[in-house]
């Protein structure tokens, strides 16, 4: 099973046809709109609002060490797995939704 869930790093995801052809599950659900995104941001922005982080992992070759993590129990902030880079010439929109995205994977 694959679940993601947040906000992607984009409006739309491309559908990911393989799992599909191997009946694995895909979940997902929404909540709220662009707009209220874009106010949600803006307000964690003026008010300096920081989640709390225990472990930011860089990329999905690290993602196991995660789930060990999580599974132990121990960390009391979010468990961050990083995946590409950040270069200067995002839009606007693309960093709000990078700033709210979060993924995980379960099989």
């Amino acid at each position: 099973m694959v679940v993601c869930y947040g906000m992607t790093a984009s409006p739309s995801i491309p559908l990911a046809m393989p799992a599909v052809l191997k009946n694995v599950d895909l979940l997902g659900s929404t909540m709220g709109s662009t707009a209220e995104l874009q106010a949600a941001t803006d307000f964690a922005a003026k008010h300096k609002l920081k989640p709390s982080v225990s472990v930011v992992l860089e990329g999905l070759e690290n993602a196991e060490r995660g789930f060990e993590l999580i599974e132990k129990g121990r960390e009391s902030g979010k468990i961050v797995v990083r995946v590409g880079t950040r270069s200067g010439s995002e839009s606007n929109e693309s960093r709000m939704y990078a700033r709210w995205t979060y993924l995980a994977y379960a099989i």
